[in-house]
């Protein structure tokens, strides 16, 4: 977790499944989507979700 030092905002590293790491700016009520939406796998290979983004959750960076 890190303070951007020009604007403020709190940037966070996630460890997710294989494939699924993100880097988010933190906000206040922020829905991220885990584990209705995320870009990794199941650790066997399989899928978790086919949805990578939806409405009304934050996309990572």
């Amino acid at each position: 977790m890190l303070l951007h030092p020009s604007t403020g905002e709190i940037w966070v590293h996630e460890h997710g499944p294989k494939g699924g790491d993100e880097i988010n700016i933190i906000k206040k009520g922020a829905n991220y989507g885990w584990p209705v939406v995320t870009h990794g796998l199941n650790y066997n290979g399989t899928s978790i979700t086919s949805e990578t983004s939806r409405p009304g959750m934050e996309d990572p960076i």
